[in-house]
């Protein structure tokens, strides 16, 4: 068996001069505005904080995504795996 990752199950951030992001992982957008983006990554979802974001190039085939902007914060929100622990999934425990 071989205990190497997949390339699509890596998940790789690189931000350059807190103006450009690419992240690789990504399995989907959840939300998005100018000022914070929340996707759903191989390893949690992220959550992007920061002033004029702009999502420059999503795949999500591919799992890519590249953002501009000033980025304020990068913060995941929960583990992967975590699906369906939002308010209600809190609540009836």
């Amino acid at each position: 068996m071989d205990n190497k990752l997949k390339v699509e199950d890596h998940h790789k951030l690189i931000l350059l001069d807190r103006e450009q992001l690419e992240v690789s992982g990504v399995q989907g957008v959840v939300n998005f505005d100018d000022q914070e983006i929340v996707v759903e990554t191989n390893r949690g979802v992220l959550k992007i904080t920061g002033s004029e974001l702009h999502i420059k190039h999503l795949d999500l085939e591919a799992g890519k995504m590249e953002v501009e902007g000033l980025f304020a914060a990068l913060e995941y929100t929960q583990s992967p795996g975590a699906k369906g622990r939002g308010l209600f999934g809190r609540l009836f425990r």
